[in-house]
């Protein structure tokens, strides 16, 4: 049974009150894990709408909003464990007795959390955009004549002083690789490795951007 299926296979009303003194129950010292866990649960699974709403929208925006491959769109149970992740936080978090609404405040914290791994994945998406508009930029530079233009841009590489990992990095983005396709391509890099070249490159050359290099 998968996390969706666990939590929100059957429905659970809402009501703020009940989960003020549900959450007292969470946060008391005197209730034993077990219980603390029980109470959580329900919370949580009160919770069914507005986290299967964030679920859509977030996936919705990644789907028309991004080019993501399709491999690395996160699954529906990810998702929700990812949720579950902010709503531990926002029980922690959460001040009883000030007139708050525990949905409202779970519902922000999951748009908030959700928008910045948008924007970060915009940003990643973008990059291929910058990479490629700065070093055509500076590429120009070099070309002196035709005959020298195809190695130009080998020169203009080398003077970034990027590693050997970093201008697979390059390359691949310049050609227009899917992240996918080049992890496929190059077997001996991880997406970790593949994310921190990528990360490197863009602060590179923001920093040549910064000394009106480029």
């Amino acid at each position: 049974m998968g996390l969706e299926s666990k939590y929100f296979k059957h429905d659970f009303y809402y009501d703020n009150a009940r989960v003020e003194r549900f959450i007292e129950i969470i946060k008391s010292e005197d209730s034993s894990p077990r219980r603390q866990a029980a109470f959580k649960n329900v919370v949580f699974k009160m919770m069914k709408d507005v986290v299967k709403k964030n679920i859509r929208n977030y996936l919705n925006l990644l789907v028309n909003g991004t080019s993501i491959d399709k491999d690395e769109i996160p699954t529906t149970d990810e998702l929700v464990a990812d949720c579950y992740l902010i709503f531990d936080k926002c029980l922690t978090k959460y001040k009883l007795g000030c007139g708050y609404n525990f949905y409202f405040y779970f519902n922000k914290s999951m748009s908030r959390c959700f928008y910045r791994a948008w924007t970060k994945e915009m940003a990643r998406d973008n990059s291929s955009v910058e990479i490629g508009d700065a070093l055509e930029t500076v590429n120009e530079r070099f070309h002196t004549s035709k005959e020298h233009a195809s190695n130009s841009m080998s020169l203009l590489l080398s003077s970034f002083d990027f590693s050997e990992l970093e201008l697979r990095v390059i390359k691949s983005r310049l050609a227009g690789q899917k992240t996918s396709e080049f992890l496929q391509a190059n077997t001996d890099i991880t997406h970790n490795q593949y994310s921190k070249a990528l990360k490197i490159i863009k602060e590179r050359i923001q920093s040549f951007r910064d000394l009106g290099e480029i």
